[in-house]
């Protein structure tokens, strides 16, 4: 019988605590009442350290890409032939099928959502520079022309 979404979840918190199978499997327990056995704790956490262990690998090789990338002052452009190029040499039929096509889509949708935000903020600090130096974009609101009136007539 397949262990229950409330077990699963005490055992990965558990997992993520450095539990041992043991005591995962003892807050398996307490927590659904379930009776799990060690060894199926035991295996269970060997896959998911193995899991980890891939995630923290493919990690450090993105960390490593994007250091050489900046290091090399590169681009998107540049950036998508070498994701291309790498799921090409990972898998040479991936483009009768279009999967390396599909990897480029992303990737460019990707770079167009981080490329919007950098416009976003660099737009938010352009109006906070006007708010700060005092040239607040658009028109003037009807009770600042009077003001102006007021300060240009002495009023």
């Amino acid at each position: 019988m397949p262990m229950s979404g409330e077990g699963q979840r005490a055992m990965f918190a558990a997992f993520r605590e450095g539990k041992t199978a043991e005591e995962a499997a003892q807050k398996i327990r307490d927590s659904s009442g379930e009776q799990v056995a060690t060894w199926v704790v035991r295996k269970r956490l060997k896959l998911w350290q193995e899991q980890q262990a891939r995630r923290w690998a493919a990690k450090e090789q993105a960390e490593e890409i994007i250091a050489d990338m900046k290091a090399l002052n590169w681009g998107p452009a540049e950036l998508i032939v070498a994701l291309l190029t790498d799921a090409l040499m990972m898998d040479p039929d991936s483009l009768k099928d279009g999967r390396a096509l599909k990897v480029g889509a992303q990737n460019l949708a990707a770079e167009r959502v981080r490329i919007n935000r950098e416009r976003l903020e660099l737009e938010k600090k352009r109006v906070e520079m006007k708010e700060r130096t005092g040239e607040v974009g658009g028109k003037p609101t009807a009770s600042e022309k009077v003001q102006k009136v007021k300060e240009i007539y002495g009023l």
